[in-house]
């Protein structure tokens, strides 16, 4: 009958190499052979140590078949997982921000401080009103104008006067002059009262012309500086919607690649496992079909 072949452990197990009538190269075949030598030295079993041992052929398929098993068998092979390809991150928002903090807020420029500057001042050195009739131009005119009608007056009424006491003068023709002559004059008071009057109402109508347009200009100022006021709100809600962008980008990659990492690491743990269990379902078939195939050697060559 042809010997069983030659098995090649490919783990950590020995290597075991049969061949009929021969001893075991190594391992635990090398123990099972010393001691079936020991017995055909010894004469052990009662045979004679010139004797052949008796082939029993029906425990060749056994040894066939646990040979074939053991070559057969191989280590798991298994391709640890592929990482997925890492999260990066750009920062989309880096750019827009900085151009922004460079520029700055917007600058405030008043197109109305100066004239409203200037308006302060000239309200504020007008003083308290004041009518000099000396200086006048109208008032003067009017002076003239009545002081010579007076002389008119009392010429005229002591030409009358003397007239009645047959030319001669006399202090009633003085003393009529004069009066008319004061009396014309009194016409020179009552329009100096109107021209006071006229003066005051130009006076406050220039203090309230004044107020309006400085009041308009104040008006106008309160609106540019609101308007400023809102496009600076404008600046900073912008550059807060950005930075916000910003710090929810960076969550979202810091969420990325937290899952990569978590679905790497589970991935590399169930190949651990599954390796290991493989190993060791291979590791345990090994060890059977090794110790089957010696047992059954043994007893193919009629050795135990």
């Amino acid at each position: 009958m042809p010997a069983p072949g030659k098995v090649k452990q490919t783990n950590q197990f020995s290597y075991v190499a049969y061949d009929t009538g021969s001893k075991a190269l190594s391992g635990t075949a090398s123990t099972a052979e010393s001691k079936a030598e020991e017995k055909k030295s010894s004469g052990g079993g009662g045979r004679s140590s010139s004797a052949a041992p008796a082939v029993n052929p029906a425990y060749k398929s056994q040894v066939d078949k646990w040979q074939s098993t053991l070559n057969n068998l191989k280590k798991p092979a298994m391709t640890q997982p592929t990482a997925a390809a890492r999260p990066t991150y750009t920062d989309s928002y880096a750019d827009r921000i900085a151009a922004m903090e460079q520029s700055g807020a917007p600058a405030y420029t008043s197109q109305y401080q100066q004239k409203i500057d200037a308006l302060l001042d000239q309200v504020a050195g007008r003083g308290s009103f004041n009518y000099d009739p000396g200086s006048d131009p109208l008032y003067q005119a009017y002076k003239n104008q009545y002081v010579q009608g007076g002389r008119l007056a009392m010429q005229d009424t002591m030409g009358q006067a003397a007239a009645l006491t047959g030319g001669y003068g006399s202090s009633y023709a003085s003393t009529a002059g004069n009066q008319a002559y004061q009396q014309y004059l009194g016409g020179l008071n009552e329009k100096l009262l109107d021209l006071q009057s006229n003066a005051l109402a130009r006076y406050e109508a220039e203090g309230n012309r004044l107020q309006t347009l400085l009041g308009n200009y104040q008006t106008q100022e309160s609106s540019d500086y609101n308007r400023y006021r809102d496009q600076v709100g404008d600046y900073y809600t912008a550059l807060d919607a950005l930075r916000q962008g910003q710090n929810i980008e960076y969550g979202r990659y810091q969420d990325a690649l937290s899952q990569y990492n978590t679905d790497y690491q589970t991935a590399l743990e169930q190949y651990n496992r599954e390796y290991d269990r493989a190993l060791s379902q291979y590791n345990s078939d090994y060890q059977t079909a090794l110790e089957q195939y010696l047992q059954w050697s043994d007893r193919y060559n009629n050795r135990i």
